[in-house]
């Protein structure tokens, strides 16, 4: 399993930085995990974005999700005339009303078509190939979830945005890598998942 941090900084990017993003290989699968400003330009110093077996958003603050609109347009107009397939989205429930209609209607109706949605849900699990995907519901101010990935042995937690969770913690446990946001807000700093 091999982690590319391809954006880390919340909640905005300095000069030459971007907003989260992780791109995840095992197995001949690539996972990009959160799609912030500045990660799909990152993103193609390692990858195509047609090599992309799934993206996952953990949930929809712009930090995390505002380069998904750019990925759509990659993913679009990439490889014109060919159109490549729609990619497989994992994200809250409620990523597919509100990302599209942040768009308008025409454009958002292009989002839609440019992914396979498959909404989240706390405590399940998905695969891709021989990959096993593991979510969580995190403690944030919005629906948000951390992902535990599984795939030849080994295994990396993703927290998410989050404050001190149980759940989390669950899905950390035993992991080869914790990733773990840290931004807290003041007078939170002594709490710990």
């Amino acid at each position: 399993m091999r982690l590319t941090v391809l954006g880390r900084w919340s909640p905005y990017p300095p000069a030459e930085g971007a907003c989260p993003g992780y791109l995840v290989e095992a197995a001949g699968q690539r996972i990009l995990i959160d799609c912030g400003t500045g990660v799909l330009a990152n993103l193609q110093r390692v990858a195509s974005v047609f090599d992309l077996s799934a993206l996952v958003i953990t949930h929809l603050h712009p930090d995390h999700v505002l380069d998904l609109f750019v990925l759509k347009q990659a993913l679009e107009f990439g490889r014109l005339p060919e159109v490549a397939p729609p990619l497989r989205f994992f994200g809250p429930p409620d990523a597919m009303n509100t990302l599209p209609a942040w768009m308008g209607e025409e454009s958002g109706a292009a989002f839609r078509e440019r992914f396979n949605f498959l909404p989240i849900v706390g405590g399940t699990a998905a695969r891709i190939g021989p990959l096993v995907l593991r979510f969580g519901a995190t403690a944030h101010t919005v629906p948000c979830f951390a992902v535990r990935v599984e795939a030849e042995g080994r295994v990396l937690t993703y927290s998410a945005d989050t404050g001190p969770s149980p759940v989390v913690g669950a899905l950390a446990d035993g992991a080869d890598l914790f990733l773990c946001e840290n931004t807290l807000p003041p007078g939170e700093e002594g709490r710990a998942i």
